[in-house]
């Protein structure tokens, strides 16, 4: 039994961490052969005869491809023509439609975008890189250092090295598509870019992202060049888009914008209101203001209306009233 790993199985950690993730974020090749045959080898296991397979080239053409492949009664005429009508129309149509009509969409919402425009949305089957790719890193740990034996292993293997993003399987027919293009991220691996898309497909499908929170593409365009007044900002009904907007405005043009006025001052900092806007509760909006000492910026945090001084705000955001303790600190770091 294995008890502690060598230095040169940890050493073999991070190896294999990042071989799986630059292959996963380093473009949108794709083998076919290897999809095709990895395809078989899985409705193999279940014992059912080879498909007919069909690859796109984003998750939501995927969709449009099972639309289309729904369209067409089985025959054995069109088993003979399905691969030649679906190589004419679900590569062209779909990468038209999903580039003209569907490229700005959240990603949530594409879901809902395919349930309007095309009908029931089909569940993926969890085949792919998009799934596989931890499990598969981990796998591949304890099958390099000896600890574990997997039959069938490297056959599943070479399907995801196929760069097969995701798949979505029925009987007769499988459906798949390609990795993303690109895929940008920050320095905690949120996905993340200030100049255009965060991820993004072959077919024009892309999305928008800001500190791994998706946004529509108008909102995130606002928010990044600074643009979106203050009072769409403060009323934005997503709260993670509230934020991402007034971080990006900051406090000072928001109260400049909406004629904010200093209520009290004390050694802990300032209070601020804003009652040119109400929140859903018809509460004005009261914020305590202060330098952040560990950053030299100022810092806004949203305080009751109640609240009469910046110590007493402080108070309240520490807690410190269910241990009778009033905010004073020495020294703030």
């Amino acid at each position: 039994m294995l008890e502690k790993l060598t230095k040169k199985q940890e050493n073999l950690i991070p190896m294999i961490r990042d071989k799986w993730l630059n292959f996963a974020f380093g473009g949108d090749e794709f083998i076919v052969e290897k999809f095709y045959k990895g395809i078989d080898f899985i409705y193999s296991l279940s014992n059912l005869d080879k498909p007919i397979k069909v690859y796109v080239d984003s998750p939501l053409g995927m969709q449009y491809a099972c639309q289309i492949l729904k369209g067409i009664k089985e025959s054995k005429q069109v088993e003979q023509q399905v691969e030649q009508q679906v190589g004419q129309q679900v590569w062209q149509q779909v990468g038209q439609q999903v580039g003209q009509q569907v490229w700005q969409q959240v990603w949530q919402q594409v879901w809902q975008q395919v349930g309007q425009q095309v009908g029931r949305f089909e569940s993926t089957s969890c085949n792919g890189l998009f799934w596989d790719a931890g499990w598969m890193s981990y796998c591949e740990f304890f099958k390099e250092i000896g600890t574990i034996k997997l039959e069938k292993w490297d056959q599943y293997k070479d399907f995801l090295d196929s760069g097969v993003y995701d798949t979505i399987l029925f009987d007769k027919f499988a459906i798949g598509c390609r990795k993303p293009e690109y895929v940008k991220r920050d320095e905690r691996n949120r996905m993340h870019s200030e100049i255009g898309s965060a991820i993004k497909w072959r077919d024009g499908f892309q999305l928008y992202y800001l500190n791994g929170v998706y946004l529509p593409e108008d909102v995130w365009n606002k928010i990044v060049s600074k643009t979106i007044p203050a009072k769409e900002a403060m009323t934005l009904q997503n709260q993670e888009h509230r934020t991402l907007a007034l971080q990006y405005l900051g406090g000072d043009k928001v109260l400049k914008e909406l004629k904010g006025k200093r209520m009290a001052k004390d050694k802990f900092g300032e209070l601020w209101d804003i009652k040119e806007l109400k929140d859903l509760n018809g509460q004005f909006y009261r914020y305590f203001r202060d330098i952040d000492p560990s950053k030299g910026k100022r810092i806004y945090l949203r305080t009751r209306p109640e609240v009469k001084t910046p110590q007493e705000a402080m108070t309240l955001a520490y807690r410190l009233r269910r241990w009778s303790i009033i905010y004073d600190p020495s020294i703030r770091t």
